[in-house]
């Protein structure tokens, strides 16, 4: 629960910037849109490109397990069971994957590594991500505010 004194700020900030209970669902919406959009970008972008494979082969190795020190190495394997279970997840995605028309051509293994790396990658720029979305999404409300503004005023002075 938030403190009542948060809340009163919340709604003086919503009170300074014009912005109505109405707008919430909206400003949710157009977030979330964002967010979808650059998941599925993320993840489209590590299917082709494949940066486990640019790095393999920048380093000149076979592929990125074999460029692991050995203490990465030692650790990788003393999770055998997670990686069981990872197996068994990624047998599932293949078997989902496969049902859906427009993907059967999709190599799964690849769909699933991309995914992995897109994971990692939102992850590693959500610092960066988060307050851009944040302020993306302010900007469409504050314009969709600043139209209703100019239809209400267009409506006063007719």
């Amino acid at each position: 629960m938030c403190p009542w004194w948060v809340m009163g700020k919340i709604k003086d900030w919503m009170v300074s910037h014009d912005v109505e209970a109405a707008d919430l669902p909206f400003a949710f919406l157009v977030h979330e849109a964002i967010s979808v959009t650059f998941a599925a970008a993320t993840l489209g972008a590590c299917y082709y490109m494949g940066p486990t494979r640019l790095v393999a082969r920048a380093t000149g190795r076979a592929s990125a397990v074999t460029s692991m020190p050995a203490s990465a190495s030692a650790t990788a394997s003393a999770s055998a069971s997670v990686l069981a279970g990872a197996r068994v997840k990624a047998d599932k995605l293949a078997q989902a994957v496969a049902k859906v028309p427009g993907l059967k051509n999709v190599q799964t293994g690849r769909l699933g590594a991309a995914l992995v790396e897109s994971v990692v990658m939102r992850g590693a720029a959500k610092p960066v991500t988060a307050p851009g979305k944040l302020g993306l999404t302010l900007a469409i409300v504050s314009g969709r505010i600043k139209r209703r503004k100019q239809k209400a005023a267009a409506g006063e002075k007719e």
